[in-house]
């Protein structure tokens, strides 16, 4: 049976765009009737392959200024070329008023826009997408953010003032709706070798709080225009940006492949994954990894014991779900989002359709497997090619991998108010694109369902991708998330730093269904 692995990781690309509105400081020339403060081009690199390119234009016109990146990468996960595209635009006044933010992403067939306005009596979200506009009211911001334009005067200031360390928030609607914190401070001096020649460069060390655990590496010259930045995301994926100019920046690539090099390979096969009841699991974490970052949640079926702090013994038990504890559902578990839009009447035309006319004499657990036996048939063409797929999307293509399966059953579970969020980690496959016997990233579902006699609650585990059963032992768990609009960055990008960072033994194997 084709499992449907999928690598978390490649969808952590589009993070990186809003630093360059960051640190790409301009200098300013005339065009036209409009001033043109920056317009600077990138090659983006994974490793040491090209995979794509990043353009910064930013302009003052009408007593406006606005901030205009676009940025493209394409990839290759197993056979498949996946192209992922994302603009993003920021109209602020000149003295650092917002007016309008903007984000438009594609990466898989359906283009999916986000509009914040910034208006006197507040803040609205708009969310595009598969012809329906959504508006929602947000609570009004801190006023100590600063805008693109604002942040790069702020930035410019403080390092002729001589500072070591800078801190300040801004937004980026690419990464979310809300403002974040970002610090730099300086490390060093290096020359660094851009457009053909060694420049020397200041290198800063740049952290965001919309990316825990990750910090960016940049290099940075005498005017405080960004040459380059690095940021190590997990082994195999160390992304470069370096300055160029457009025809570079644009020209033919050859799109590396990126499943295969988060891969591991536990001490001893499973026998039979697909059938596996219960396995007990010792999970070692790299030394290289802050401890902070570190997170292997007790849920669903998985119980967890540390060891020391680097070490843990992992059960999976599916005749024993774990009690919830203070792991409620919460409203985002409940709520449409841009990436679940359960309100979306084509993902109600498949609820409807999943449940027919028993819809009404179902108890929840009933309808929750009834859900996912649903999505396991309807997503018919399995594959690699959809970047992130949304269940608007999904529920009028009928095609993904795991984590389109994940995100549309969950959209359906919420449609038929059972609270549901996806569940990130890891899952054991005989095969896979030429690997055998090893751990691939995965994402499935949670459901929150009633315990015995109606009585209670607690999440279970769903995993779409599985014909037969709903779920197996050979799942380990590494996070959970709504995937509500302003927590879905965060949520993914925890996982980041300890993907590819671990060592697995089977300490052992139980039941095996029949």
């Amino acid at each position: 049976m084709k499992q449907n692995l999928r690598v978390k990781g490649q969808n952590r690309l589009w993070l990186l765009p809003c630093l360059l509105v960051l640190l790409t400081l301009p200098a300013a020339s005339a065009e036209a009737d409009q001033k043109v403060h920056a317009d600077r081009w990138f090659v983006v690199k994974l490793g040491d392959d090209r995979v794509g390119w990043s353009h910064t234009r930013q302009t003052e016109r009408d007593g406006k200024i606005t901030t205009d990146t676009q940025t493209r990468f394409t990839i290759r996960r197993g056979p498949v070329t996946l192209n992922i595209e994302q603009g993003s635009q920021f109209i602020e006044t000149l003295d650092g008023q917002p007016v309008e933010a903007s984000s438009t992403t594609l990466s898989g067939q359906m283009t999916q826009k986000q509009t914040l306005r910034f208006t006197e009596s507040g803040v609205e979200l708009v969310r595009e997408q598969a012809g329906r506009t959504q508006s929602q009211k947000l609570e009004p911001f801190e006023d100590d953010w600063l805008t693109p334009a604002a942040a790069q005067r702020y930035i410019e200031q403080r390092m002729q003032a001589g500072d070591e360390t800078i801190r300040f928030k801004t937004l980026d609607l690419s990464v979310g709706p809300q403002p974040f914190e970002a610090t730099m401070q300086i490390v060093g001096e290096e020359e660094v070798e851009v457009f053909g020649r060694v420049a020397p460069a200041v290198v800063w060390e740049s952290q965001m709080s919309i990316m825990p655990g990750i910090r960016v590496r940049e290099h940075v010259d005498h005017r405080g225009r960004k040459l380059k930045s690095t940021t190590n995301l997990m082994p195999g994926m160390e992304i470069t940006m370096l300055a160029a100019d457009e025809q570079l920046a644009r020209s033919d690539i050859d799109p590396p492949e990126l499943l295969a090099s988060l891969f591991i390979t536990p001490d001893q096969p499973l026998p039979a994954p697909r059938q596996l009841q219960s396995a007990v699991y010792r999970v070692t974490f790299d030394d290289e990894i802050n401890l902070d970052a570190i997170q292997l949640p007790r849920t669903g079926y998985q119980r967890v014991t540390w060891g020391d702090e680097r070490t843990a013994i992992v059960t999976v038990d599916l005749s024993r779900p774990v009690e919830p504890g203070d792991d409620l559902p919460r409203d985002a578990d409940r709520a449409a989002s841009a990436m679940m839009d359960h309100e979306d009447p084509e993902v109600r035309k498949l609820l409807d359709r999943a449940l027919g006319d028993e819809a009404g004499t179902l108890n929840k657990q009933a309808i929750a497997e009834r859900l996912r036996d649903f999505v396991a048939h309807f997503i018919t063409e399995k594959d690699l090619s959809v970047g992130l797929g949304t269940a608007s999307e999904v529920a009028r293509t009928a095609q993904g991998d795991c984590t389109e399966h994940a995100v549309l059953l969950a959209a359906l579970l919420r449609a038929a108010d059972i609270p549901a969020r996806t569940a990130t980690g890891l899952i054991y496959v005989d095969a896979f694109i030429g690997a055998e016997e090893v751990f691939g990233g995965h994402m499935w579902t949670q459901a929150w369902l009633p315990g015995e006699n109606e009585v209670g609650g607690r999440w279970v585990d769903l995993d779409a991708t599985l014909w037969d059963a709903a779920y197996d032992a050979a799942h380990i768990t590494l996070g959970v998330s709504s995937m509500a609009d302003d927590e879905m960055t965060n949520d993914m990008v925890a996982l980041a730093p300890v993907l590819g960072r671990m060592q697995i033994s089977v300490v052992d194997t139980g039941s095996t269904s029949d």
